[in-house]
């Protein structure tokens, strides 16, 4: 995996292991899964949002978020980015933007929101444009595909 940002991230942080995931019911709402992946069961865990449709780039981030004690909350629509924003805190926002026809856009959404204008972003890509896209709208961190286990 390759952490590329204006911030480092310490590889230390991001070492995965082989642990089981729990999946709650599909969210009606919006149609994301919670993903129990923290330690705790303590309310006031850190929350991590994943929007993308992509499965496995879920369970690499929910086995890493596992280890540091982070509730991750997966949605595999981007299209839904703006109601689970108006829903809920979260202090993480992993974007996936692949799928994202408009990163602008998607990025601005994090922004203003009200509850969540201040949560870390980290913006998922592939093509060095959207990278670039990504930190010009205030991405703080990006992980360049393909992901990889670092072990």
């Amino acid at each position: 995996m390759q952490v590329v940002a204006p911030l480092d991230v310490g590889r230390s942080q991001l070492l995965l292991q082989n642990h089981a995931l729990h999946f709650a019911l599909p969210d009606q709402c919006i149609g994301g899964w919670l993903v129990n992946t923290a330690r705790t069961t303590d309310s006031k865990a850190l929350r991590l949002l994943l929007v993308s449709p992509d499965a496995q780039l879920m369970t690499t981030f929910a086995q890493a978020s596992k280890e540091l004690g982070i509730r991750t909350e997966w949605n595999e629509r981007p299209s839904c980015l703006s109601e689970a924003l108006t829903r809920d805190k979260y202090e993480g926002i992993v974007l996936d933007l692949d799928p994202v026809r408009d990163i602008p856009v998607a990025l601005a959404q994090v922004r203003e929101s009200r509850s969540n204008s201040t949560a870390i972003v980290l913006a998922v890509v592939t093509l060095i444009d959207d990278a670039v896209q990504a930190l010009d709208c205030r991405a703080h961190f990006l992980v360049h595909r393909p992901l990889d286990r670092l072990f």
